[in-house]
């Protein structure tokens, strides 16, 4: 029995955060990237690191969690390779933001960026 794993877009992403749904944002590019920019609630599980499949059952160790893990951009592999991972682990809800951090990105959606060349930062008032 093979379970699948969903592609969802930044709408509903965006959604689940605002209804304040119950599931874990997951980044699973490498530290350096993930501190260039990430989605704000982000944990950041590097899917090229030896434990990758350690660090992810101890930090959610329930399978039918629901997990949405993203990486760079559409053309980006490692989101949909991540999901594909956390399936064979047998994790049952699984979804892969295609998109990633340029997509929500260029919709101006709330992001942590780090820029190391900008030492001048913008304070946005609301």
């Amino acid at each position: 029995m093979k379970h699948q794993f969903k592609s969802i877009t930044k709408e509903e992403l965006q959604e689940m955060i605002e209804t304040g749904e119950d599931f874990y944002l997951v980044n699973v590019l490498n530290e350096k990237n993930f501190a260039e920019a990430h989605i704000p609630g982000s944990l950041n599980i590097p899917l090229h690191s030896n434990d990758f499949e350690k660090v992810f059952k101890r930090l959610i160790p329930h399978i039918d969690a629901k997990i949405v893990v993203y990486c760079w951009s559409f053309e980006c592999q490692t989101g949909p390779n991540a999901a594909k991972k956390l399936v064979e682990l047998g994790y049952t809800n699984i979804c892969d933001y295609s998109g990633g951090v340029m997509d929500w990105k260029e919709a101006d959606l709330p992001l942590n960026e780090h820029h190391l060349e900008h030492v001048h930062t913008h304070i946005h008032m609301h």
